[in-house]
């Protein structure tokens, strides 16, 4: 997937309307120079409110934590703007079939995209459209297991994986380069313990999940097998994943 520059305008000060607003520049049933329906619309995005993974509904960008608002179409940039702008006019949206629009609110501390929603608009021939998203998170549960079930050590052992988001085309990985030592294999024993983290809503990939001795590193186990699943909003996805001793991904 490519996110390319989008040709079309946004503009931040946008129409919080209640409901559908006709565009009367071109109207195909009294206007004798139009000859058909509209060749575009404006579609009033907004982010009212965030759900995040602990179910909590809120309307403030501080407390989901949210700095910036990446808006996209089809996959393309639109625009990025400040969280408390609430949406933005997106004009000259074409009137060519269904187009999907993904916001994505990024994490104020690190950049990352936290809470994402999609949706799609259809025709609409000359009307403009309100369309109303809302940024959700869920959680991830990496449910790891050995044979024999246990660690290799309770203390300098830990787990690493790479993850794909599939709509943004990113890789979120913990490996020898990106916090190393963020998931101890067995919290300080020898006995596994799932790992869990909150992710924006959408679809991933599980691409390798090995348990590594740190510093070295040294890989003890792994699974290189990829695994795709779907986070939803306010929702726990487990994936359970079986490690082979001697294994290494990378």
């Amino acid at each position: 997937m490519s996110r390319l520059f989008l040709a079309m305008t946004a503009s931040a000060a946008w129409a919080m309307s209640t409901g559908c607003v006709v565009n009367d520049s071109c109207d195909p049933y009294s206007d004798a120079g139009c000859p058909g329906p509209c060749a575009s619309r404006t579609v009033a995005v907004g982010w009212p409110s965030f759900l995040l993974a602990d179910h909590t509904v809120t309307s403030s960008c501080a407390t989901a934590q949210v700095s910036t608002v990446d808006v996209y179409m089809d996959d393309q940039p639109v625009t990025s703007l400040p969280c408390s702008s609430g949406g933005v006019n997106v004009t000259g949206v074409p009137n060519n079939g269904d187009h999907r629009f993904t916001v994505e609110a990024l994490d104020s501390t690190t950049g990352a995209i936290a809470l994402r929603d999609e949706q799609t608009v259809s025709d609409s021939n000359c009307t403009d459209l309100l369309l109303n998203t809302q940024p959700s998170e869920g959680t991830w549960v990496l449910n790891y297991s050995f044979t024999p079930d246990l660690c290799t050590s309770a203390t300098s052992s830990y787990i690493w994986f790479t993850l794909h988001d599939e709509i943004a085309n990113q890789v979120i990985a913990v490996d020898g380069s990106h916090t190393p030592q963020a998931w101890t294999c067995g919290g300080g024993t020898t006995t596994p313990v799932p790992i869990s983290l909150p992710l924006a809503s959408g679809s991933y990939t599980l691409q390798r999940t090995e348990e590594v001795l740190y510093p070295g590193p040294a890989q003890q186990a792994g699974n290189c097998s990829s695994k795709g699943f779907d986070v939803f909003g306010a929702t726990q996805t487990q994936v359970d994943v079986p490690l082979t001793d001697a294994v290494i991904c990378f």
